[in-house]
C-alpha cells in the first residue's frame, strides 16, 4: 500500500500521489462526500472521481494480490533509503 502512495520521488508524480492519498482517506476514511473532498483538495469532480476510481481499483488488485501485508522479512529497525515506507518500489 505504501507504493500506492509514494511520494519520494519529484515532480508531478508526487503531487498526484498525495492528491490519492488524501482524496481517499477524505472518502473512505472519513467519510466525507467525493464532491466535498474534491473542493476542499481543489480538485474538479470529474478529475477527482476518475482519480478515486482508480485508486479504488489499485487498492482492490493489492488486496487480492496479497501486497497490502508487510513482509515477514522486514525487521522492526529496518530504515527505508527513502523519507516513506515504499521501500523504493
Amino acid at each position: 500500500m505504501d507504493a500506492l502512495f509514494c511520494c519520494c520521488r519529484e515532480g508531478q508524480q508526487q503531487t498526484e500521489n498525495r492528491l490519492r492519498r488524501d482524496l481517499f482517506h477524505l472518502t473512505e476514511i472519513k467519510g466525507r462526500t467525493l464532491a466535498d473532498a474534491a473542493r476542499g483538495l481543489g480538485l474538479e469532480f470529474e478529475d477527482a472521481e476518475m482519480m478515486l476510481a482508480r485508486t479504488r481499483r489499485d487498492v482492490a488488485v493489492l488486496l487480492a494480490l496479497g501486497l497490502c501485508k508487510p513482509s515477514s522479512t522486514e525487521t522492526a529497525g529496518e530504515v527505508s533509503s527513502h523519507d516513506c515506507s515504499c521501500r523504493g518500489i
